[in-house]
């Protein structure tokens, strides 16, 4: 093991990785992303709500006649 002050090249592209992937939530594109997936998936979800509202409406009509 290596001195903390004097890190070999390995270890200092680990901790710069390591540093890298702490800070990706913060970035934008990172940010970017996971509202484009929260806006799909608001829009999968607003879909099959007005699916299930259409097939419920057809059943009510159905069962009337």
């Amino acid at each position: 093991m290596t001195d903390k002050k004097n890190p070999t090249q390995s270890e200092q592209r680990l901790s710069d990785l390591v540093e890298k992937i702490n800070e990706a939530p913060q970035s934008s594109d990172y940010q970017g992303l996971l509202s484009r997936v929260r806006r799909a998936e608001f829009e999968a979800e607003e879909k099959a709500h007005e699916q299930f509202s259409e097939e419920m409406l057809a059943k009510r009509r159905i069962n009337r006649l």
